[in-house]
């Protein structure tokens, strides 16, 4: 995706929200209501509709009074090894 094809919607609008209803409640509960980071792998779409692997790391951000502020979501690469073991060898 472009910049300009981002701006405005929602992460999962166009991760394709692909995974189970239970790792969404889990990934919350670890940053919203423990206040941990959550590392995980989630599966995403391209642009094209392409199913991929992509490890998601989410940080809360908190403020003096330990109230959240934001999170951080940073991606990092993930190899084609990686990748393919993620997805069960498929």
């Amino acid at each position: 995706f472009r910049v300009k094809e981002m701006i405005g919607k929602n992460p999962g609008d166009l991760w394709g929200g692909k995974m189970s209803p239970s790792f969404y409640r889990k990934m919350w509960r670890v940053i919203k209501t423990k206040k941990k980071p959550f590392v995980g792998s989630v599966r995403n779409l391209k642009k094209d509709g392409t199913a991929y692997w992509q490890k998601l790391c989410i940080v809360p951000v908190l403020d003096d009074k330990s109230g959240l502020k934001y999170f951080l979501g940073i991606e990092p690469k993930i190899n084609g090894e990686e990748n393919q073991n993620a997805s069960g060898g498929d």
